[in-house]
């Protein structure tokens, strides 16, 4: 540990982040369940209330089997009642992510399912700016500034809004700022200070400058939402659990756990869009692979190398300090 907040080198920073977000979008991240959510819209007949079906448990599968029960926002508010003793029969089936630990409980999920579904039935964003979009989205009760993230960039992907981030929401937001601290140790009391009008618009200009760099000295060039969230996924590559393709095998294994939970009657298209969407090789469901790989997030400081699918070989690989090359594996930076 350096200063406060600082973990690491800034030179190994600069090596290994630029790899992490190079070899996560090459398989098809970050965020792909947030692609998927996206790209099930095209079957539904309420699209900002599938939008909160998923972001409220941040789990595609989850979305979708409140969706087959509750189609739209408007069924919701009709059969509040019918509502209530679904969540009572079903919460303890229902896969959710840590993220969204503010609504876990029977309670406090339907609540903020039925306050969002109210929320849905006067959609009408002001579409002016981003600024007045985001604060439109922040209505949502119990939302807070993760969910309303979540829940912006999946209308924006979906059509449902217009205006492009022009930041990494920095106000609350300590992970991003974190990591970037690493890379700008000489700012750590500011990017890990406080939200102060001074300290965000430094905190802003920083993240740009290394948005930017990452555009010129490495060929990436990410949108603010994706910036954002490489941050946080790489702070957690660094710490030991997170890793290219992890995403995907997070989806994979909350998926099967609700088609255990809930039955046959469960007919979820994920796995379709996941096949349609993704490159193969980080999928574990094909052909049975694998469910959970949580070894690999050590690999960035354990072994010295990111990992990828799409470079290596995992089913073939005994020795993770020496990994299987696939043939024909693409170029890296």
């Amino acid at each position: 540990m350096g200063k406060l907040g600082v973990k690491g080198t800034p030179e190994f920073h600069r090596k290994f982040f630029p790899e992490f977000a190079f070899y996560e979008r090459l398989g098809g991240g970050p965020d792909p369940h947030m692609q998927l959510a996206t790209w099930y819209a095209q079957f539904v007949e309420d699209a900002p209330w599938w939008y909160g079906c998923y972001v409220g448990p941040y789990v595609v599968s989850t979305g979708e089997f409140i969706h087959q029960a509750w189609p739209t926002a408007q069924s919701v508010v009709d059969d509040q009642e019918g509502f209530w003793a679904w969540v009572h029969a079903n919460y303890k089936k229902l896969e959710m992510r840590r993220e969204r630990r503010a609504i876990y409980g029977t309670r406090r999920f339907g609540n903020h399912m039925i306050d969002y579904a109210k929320w849905c039935l006067s959609f009408n964003p002001p579409g002016t700016s981003f600024d007045a979009d985001w604060a439109y989205l922040s209505t949502v009760p119990m939302n807070g500034r993760y969910g309303t993230m979540k829940l912006y960039n999946a209308m924006l992907e979906g059509g449902l809004l217009k205006h492009h981030w022009y930041d990494i929401r920095p106000a609350g937001g300590p992970t991003p700022r974190n990591a970037l601290s690493w890379m700008r140790p000489e700012f750590d009391l500011v990017l890990n200070g406080g939200n102060s009008p001074k300290t965000l618009a430094a905190v802003n200009q920083i993240a740009a400058e290394e948005k930017e760099w990452l555009r010129t000295e490495k060929g990436i060039d990410l949108n603010w939402f994706d910036f954002e969230v490489l941050l946080c996924e790489y702070k957690q590559a660094y710490d030991g659990g997170q890793y290219p393709g992890r995403a995907h095998d997070s989806e994979l294994g909350r998926a099967l756990k609700l088609e255990e939970k809930v039955g046959p009657e469960l007919n979820l298209k994920l796995w379709e869009g996941r096949r349609e969407l993704f490159p193969h090789e980080p999928l574990g469901e094909l052909g049975n692979r694998w469910e959970g790989r949580r070894g690999i997030g050590s690999f960035i400081r354990e072994h010295g190398y990111t990992w990828s699918d799409m470079l290596y070989d995992y089913s073939a690989t005994t020795d993770f300090a020496n990994p299987v090359r696939r043939p024909n594996a693409p170029q890296g930076l």
